[in-house]
């Protein structure tokens, strides 16, 4: 396991959206394979299931959308990155200095709040309908 985070951590550096990209895509891979193993009906609890000579058959493991849910991954990574980079420049948390030379992130609560309030506001407004939108074509 050492190993493998070492490389994450040079491809990280060396290549910081790709890297994102295959991450966010494998999340969800892994992600989705667990929900089909956790979320996948049995011949008794569903009638779809069911044969045209009236037999049962148990619904399997859908390799297919395993490999949709690791391109959006891969597609949704980067944009999200630099979405999430554009709000955070554009509505910063505010910086104070707590008795010494260096700021620190730890603004007023309601300044803190009120930047907090902008970026959930305009990623709802702006960004979840794309994002929504792209999942589902």
């Amino acid at each position: 396991m050492i190993a493998i985070g070492q490389i994450w951590n040079r491809w990280a550096k060396s290549r910081p959206l790709i890297t994102l990209s295959l991450t966010n895509g494998m999340m969800g891979a892994i992600g989705d394979v667990i929900a089909q193993n956790i979320a996948q009906p049995t011949a008794q609890q569903t009638d779809k299931t069911k044969s045209t000579d009236g037999s049962s058959q148990a619904v399997g493991y859908d390799p297919m959308r395993t490999a949709r849910f690791f391109l959006y991954g891969c597609m949704f990574g980067p944009v999200a990155y630099k979405w999430y980079s554009l709000l955070d420049r554009r509505f910063p948390l505010p910086l104070v200095t707590l008795g010494s030379s260096a700021p620190s992130a730890l603004g007023t609560s309601a300044a803190k709040m009120l930047a907090i309030g902008k970026r959930v506001a305009v990623d709802q407004v702006a960004f979840a309908p794309v994002a929504i939108g792209a999942f589902f074509v």
